[in-house]
């Protein structure tokens, strides 16, 4: 991905505006959750140079495993074996080609976070009722991508194609390690959300997906990372939410600008700077739509059980497989 600049900022913009016009009419907060597939979609589309076939192919994709894990919400257990299964596997083929690795996230990603957040709006009495309304308005999520194309023309995003193909001539040790290291720890992590009932789930299976490697190293690496970054993201925004308390700040619409444009930080370089953003503006729209902290306090402690999930589990299987590696050798 290249760096920030305005002409992505712009495109970002033109993504997200469907969204914030379906949330202007109907004055329903749950549909800027679309601004997350809008922007997944645009981030492959920027990196792979994609047609608008694939775009389209990515865009059902994503509503399609979206649609069975709403699904799953209510079966508990289907819904951990299908959610660490679909991660691992998507993750962990990216192994056999590293190019796969923003393409797999950028379905996974918006997949959990979307499925848990229209989930956790609707009573299992009304799944079925509240999913034709979630169908009924998901193309503000995809109308974006033709936005784009419209103003700029194809022509600027006609580039060399990045080779996507998997080469499983390649050592499947760290397919093998990063595979059962997600798993492992997604299925943890559904445990504990489930178990103890805890909001915002989606930034644990986030966390697990974004730190888990084939690696010992770049797992610790990835870990400090989002802990620097919710730390210190949560903490300005918290600061600054004192500020506007202190001059009474109360402009709810500034936060549903600010919710809008969340999304629009998985475009900034380096990754702890675009995650140290991302919780700013979380705590902040938290703050000015229904002055609560609580949504900074539930990002800093999810992230923290996600990422040190993901980092226990890749430890014990990464040391496991080296023990019998070794054990296989000696023999």
């Amino acid at each position: 991905m290249s760096n920030f600049n305005f002409r992505t900022f712009f495109n970002i913009l033109i993504s997200i505006l469907p969204t914030g016009i379906v949330f202007i009419l109907t004055e329903n907060v749950i549909w800027l959750e679309y601004t997350l597939i809008s922007c997944s979609l645009y981030v492959v589309f920027h990196k792979y140079h994609w047609s608008v076939t694939k775009i389209i192919l990515q865009w059902i994709l994503i509503l399609s495993l979206f649609s069975v894990i709403y699904f799953l919400s209510i079966l508990p257990i289907y819904f951990a074996l299908f959610t660490s299964f679909l991660a691992a596997i998507s993750i962990g083929l990216s192994e056999f080609n590293q190019n796969l690795r923003t393409l797999s996230s950028f379905i996974i990603i918006p997949t959990f976070y979307c499925a848990f957040s229209f989930s956790e709006y609707t009573h299992s009495s009304q799944i079925l009722t509240e999913f034709y309304k979630i169908i009924l308005f998901s193309p503000c999520s995809l109308i974006g991508m033709f936005l784009i194309l419209t103003v700029n023309g194809v022509i600027p995003f006609q580039k060399k194609r990045i080779d996507l193909s998997l080469d499983f001539s390649k050592n499947k040790e760290p397919f093998l390690i990063i595979f059962t290291s997600i798993f492992v720890a997604i299925m943890l992590g559904n445990y504990f959300i489930f178990k103890y009932n805890l909001p915002g789930g989606q930034w644990v299976l986030w966390s697990i997906v974004s730190v888990a490697n084939n690696n010992v190293t770049d797992t610790k690496a990835k870990l400090m990372h989002r802990v620097h970054g919710v730390f210190l993201g949560s903490v300005i925004g918290f600061i600054l939410c004192l500020i506007a308390m202190y001059f009474v700040v109360n402009i709810p619409i500034l936060g549903y600008v600010i919710a809008l444009l969340t999304p629009a930080t998985l475009l900034i370089k380096p990754y702890v700077l675009a995650f140290t953003s991302r919780c700013l503006f979380i705590t902040l729209s938290g703050y000015l739509i229904d002055h609560s902290f609580f949504k900074s306090f539930e990002r800093i402690s999810d992230v923290l059980l996600g990422g040190i999930l993901g980092l226990i589990i890749t430890i014990i299987v990464y040391y496991i497989y080296s023990f019998f590696k070794k054990k296989t050798i000696i023999s």
